[in-house]
């Protein structure tokens, strides 16, 4: 199971008048390193910005994306997602991460705070992008699977689009029925119980 925490931004960003400036973005940054510190949470970590309604470019870079890399580089098993963005925040995300060559997932949350409409933001490299959909498509797999559905791809592929894919945070390893054995899953299918800030 994949435990999942929603943390709303407006808690952290009550006392910005604007989310725009490098010096507010690291002031958030240090805020979401803080709480991971304190909490040390597992799984998804949807970053919800209900009531978000503009952010800038260079706010996003220095805050939630500088979040993203910290947790890849000190928190492997925590996967930030981006929820209920605005249009105008989607765009601004979209140019920041298409320039790096990069892609986050994104989603929104209904009102009672289960998670639809995932989305990716951002450019996801086509192999990459075909592994993610047969994964999403299954409720588990495992490199045994992938490896059986086409002998043109080579298993060091398939391993090294499992690896990019866990590390961009799409996908969630997890331990099988069978010993030994590691099942992979899209990290925001059967997210456990949503558990607040």
């Amino acid at each position: 199971m994949n435990p999942l925490t929603v943390l709303p931004l407006r808690d952290l960003t009550a006392d910005f008048p604007s989310l725009t400036g490098v010096s507010r973005a690291r002031q958030l940054l240090g805020k979401l390193i803080f709480w991971t510190a304190e909490r040390s949470p597992k799984g998804t970590l949807i970053l919800d910005f209900i009531d978000v309604g503009d952010a800038s470019a260079s706010f996003l870079r220095e805050s939630i994306l500088a979040f993203r890399d910290y947790a890849r580089a000190y928190q492997p098993e925590l996967f930030p997602v981006l929820a209920n963005i605005t249009d105008a925040v989607r765009e601004e995300f979209d140019t920041l991460l298409r320039a790096r060559g990069e892609a986050m997932l994104g989603c929104r949350l209904d009102p009672a705070g289960a998670v639809i409409e995932p989305e990716i933001l951002g450019v996801l490299e086509r192999g990459l992008k075909q592994t993610l959909d047969i994964i999403r498509g299954r409720e588990e797999t495992t490199l045994k699977d992938l490896r059986s559905m086409s002998e043109e791809t080579k298993p060091t592929t398939w391993s090294n689009r499992i690896t990019s894919l866990i590390r961009q945070g799409f996908v969630v390893p997890g331990p099988s029925a069978e010993p030994n054995k590691r099942v992979y899953r899209f990290v925001l299918a059967e997210a456990g119980g949503v558990n607040g800030s």
